[in-house]
């Protein structure tokens, strides 16, 4: 496995082979031609061959978001929740995704 990082992304190559800065930066820009549009967001990519062909896997940063929950009616973000919204949200049943109780 060989990596290399150029303005800022990393570029890993997944087989034993040795790959040089000029492979790894033809892969950049090729990646860069591909995905223009949430290009700030990629942190890596993973080149793996399949015969003849270069597969190239994306890695992103994560993306923050905000909880929000609907009561009464309303749409608005926890953190904005009054002492006794706050202790009703708190007393909920939280249910996971195959049934049983969250946690």
């Amino acid at each position: 496995m060989t990596t290399h990082i150029i303005e800022g992304k990393r570029i890993i190559f997944t087989d034993h082979n040795p790959h040089d800065t000029a492979e790894a930066v033809a892969y950049l820009s090729r990646a860069f031609d591909l995905r223009p549009e949430d290009w700030a967001r990629v942190e890596a990519i993973t080149v793996t061959f399949e015969g003849d062909d270069a597969i190239l896997d994306y890695t992103y940063e994560a993306v923050p978001f905000e909880r929000i929950r609907r009561i009464t009616g309303y749409l608005q973000k926890t953190e904005q929740f009054n002492n006794a919204k706050q202790a009703e949200e708190h007393d909920r049943v939280k249910h996971g995704v195959d049934g049983r109780e969250a946690i």
